[in-house]
């Protein structure tokens, strides 16, 4: 593989600077991918002088030559941070690759060396400089999969552009940590204090201290200045000389400054919380931003209602509360009542993340009221209450299915449906089949017998259960038919508390000259409920049904 050169450009230059120095990497399966304990390079978007159409990335200029690019600022950045472009713009670890024809002020030529006819020169130049081009620079060079070299190193100081301008706009910064631990003279004292609909809101709590924070971009780095509610306009907050409780901290976050202000426990002095003003300023000029500081409340109510029950089972759907209060919810409270005059036993805390609470081995028949509450850091909302009475023991309950795609020459696939059982499991099935005679001369088909029942008796259905409607769908195939012959079949299933009501069909088998089988009566349980989604039934009144039904009918006679 030929000579690649490119440029990167970022924050994140100096972090991949020190990794490569101290060559802590290491090699993946993939010979054409590095790690470097963090950064994941994808050597497939290089290209080459020697083979230009191999791995070639589809945006690569026609006479970029050794200059090597890949095929998307975000791609590589993604590669190398694990993020977006529009998410990595504000973190240390994010890095861009400087491309030909990205910005018509960036003017990149790569032109061979006069003293030395063996190197090359990558040139950046940068017309009218903006603020946006302050940012760490590298420069480095490729050839094949495992050599690789850079400038500037480690040993030497960085290469950076800087462009003095003043700070823009001082924005609020979002609190990345929920919980602060904050060390002070007595002891270490948590923060709970969010962001919640935007970064101009901040939640937090009397009794804790909360932090707020705001950022500027600005050359050279700004200096900061807070004010509040409780020290007036002219009387900034955090300064070591006038520090009232609250502490400052200023760092720098990649070519963001940075300003945390943590504000004391308000205890029962309210005052504390309000509209804070940040102001960020150099020698070129301010910029001013706000944060509000919003005393967190207990969150709303939650919804809860019974999405299913059974004699032993009940589940309980939860939607979260419209209204949190401020501040993440921690978790959920249950409490159950087992009697109209009778206490709440209870808590049971369960995680917030949990939409359905299943509450298994209950009394058949029986009352139970539930109270569910939402629970922050601000305290439990009020109650939301659901009395809900279980089903009482019963029979099970099937649903023959009936379909011409079960019928074969010398089978038929049985399919019926167990609808619920209010908690018993059907612990056997019996099928039991025989010949018959069809009989049309009543008004409703059925069947004269001419051959003994042959039983199936505890058998081991194949069943799955439909997530959609909560139903089981079980089939048992029935071998060693006649062809073109009227059997009779009927399904019963059987549970602690009894049988179920036997379901029966009549059906037709298929001949060996092609002539489909046919359903000759339709069950009982479909008659009266209609036919369900999951039924292929297929009944279609038409001449040539009826012609089949009066040929049957000749046959009998004969």
């Amino acid at each position: 593989m030929g000579l690649r050169v490119r440029l990167l450009k970022g924050p994140g230059v100096t972090k991949l600077i020190s990794y490569m120095s101290n060559s802590m990497y290491t090699e993946n399966k993939n010979p054409a991918i590095k790690t470097y304990d963090g950064f994941t390079e994808y050597e497939a978007g290089y290209s080459s002088i020697n083979d230009r159409n191999r791995n070639r990335p589809t945006l690569l200029s026609e006479n970029s030559g050794l200059l090597d690019s890949s095929s998307s600022d975000a791609q590589y950045m993604s590669s190398v941070s694990g993020k977006s472009k529009t998410e990595g713009s504000n973190s240390n670890s994010y890095i861009e690759i400087v491309k030909p024809g990205d910005n018509p002020r960036y003017h990149l030529t790569v032109e061979p060396d006069p003293r030395n006819s063996y190197a090359t020169i990558l040139r950046l130049d940068i017309t009218d400089l903006s603020p946006e081009d302050n940012s760490f620079y590298l420069c480095e060079a490729l050839s094949g999969p495992h050599w690789r070299a850079f400038t500037p190193t480690s040993a030497e100081p960085p290469g950076r552009v800087t462009v003095w301008f003043a700070p823009p706009a001082a924005e609020p910064r979002r609190v990345t940590e929920i919980s602060d631990t904050i060390d002070t003279d007595d002891n270490s004292i948590q923060s709970e204090t969010t962001t919640q609909q935007g970064k101009d809101v901040v939640y937090g709590l009397s009794h804790l201290p909360s932090k707020i924070a705001c950022q500027a971009l600005g050359q050279p780095p700004p200096q900061w200045k807070w004010v509040g509610p409780q020290s007036g306009p002219n009387v900034p907050l955090g300064e070591p000389n006038n520090s009232r409780g609250y502490v400052k901290t200023d760092y720098q976050d990649g070519e963001y400054s940075v300003s945390e202000l943590t504000v004391p426990a308000g205890y029962w002095n309210v005052g504390v919380f309000g509209t804070y003003t940040c102001t960020a300023s150099n020698r070129l000029g301010h910029a001013t931003g706000h944060v509000r500081l919003q005393l967190a409340s207990h969150p709303g109510r939650p919804t809860l209602r019974a999405c299913k029950v059974e004699a032993t089972l009940i589940e309980l759907c939860v939607e979260p509360p419209t209204e949190t209060g401020g501040l993440p919810l921690t978790h959920y409270e249950l409490r159950i009542q087992t009697h109209p005059r009778g206490a709440f036993h209870g808590p049971f805390a369960y995680l917030p993340g949990r939409r359905v609470l299943r509450l298994p081995n209950l009394i058949p028949g029986y009352y139970y009221r539930f109270a569910l509450s939402a629970v922050s850091s601000a305290g439990r909302g009020p109650n939301a209450y659901l009395q809900v009475t279980t089903n009482q023991l019963s029979k099970p309950v099937i649903k023959l299915l009936a379909s011409q795609n079960y019928i074969s020459p010398t089978g038929y696939n049985v399919h019926w449906n167990a609808e619920t059982t209010n908690g018993m499991d059907i612990n056997q099935y019996n099928i039991n089949i025989r010949p018959v005679e069809v009989d049309y001369s009543m008004g409703e088909i059925s069947g004269r017998p001419i051959g003994s029942w042959t039983h199936y008796n505890n058998i081991e259905p194949y069943c799955v259960v439909s997530a959609a409607e909560g139903q089981k769908m079980c089939n048992f195939p029935i071998d060693d038919l006649k062809p073109d012959s009227a059997y009779e079949l009927e399904l019963s299933g059987q549970n602690s508390m009894g049988f179920s009501e036997t379901q029966r069909i009549i059906f037709r088998t298929s001949s060996l000259t092609g002539v489909n089988g046919r359903i000759l009566n339709m069950p009982s349980t479909m008659r009266l409920t209609g036919i369900s989604n999951h039924i292929q039934l297929e009944i279609i009144l038409t001449t040539t049904t009826i012609m089949n039904k009066f040929t049957d009918y000749l046959q009998i006679m004969s």
